[in-house]
């Protein structure tokens, strides 16, 4: 069974694909249209991957609170 999750390459892989099909577009409505998902794409691989790579934002415990 596959994982509903989708990796940043696979992300590319569709912005791949776009531009593909940008490229064979005849009107320039449907080549902007396609830049864009392939730009949204390679967008959503970029963040995912600082996702993995960053742990989440925990705020600092105030300094009075630290007393031991």
């Amino acid at each position: 069974m596959r994982s509903a999750r989708i990796s940043p390459d696979e992300y590319r892989a569709f912005a791949a694909q776009c531009s593909r099909w940008a490229a064979r577009a005849k009107r320039e409505e449907h080549r902007t249209r396609m830049l864009q998902m392939a730009n949204h794409w390679m967008q959503t691989a970029q963040e995912l991957e600082r996702a993995r790579t960053y742990p989440p934002f925990l705020p600092e415990t105030p300094l009075a609170s630290r007393s031991s």
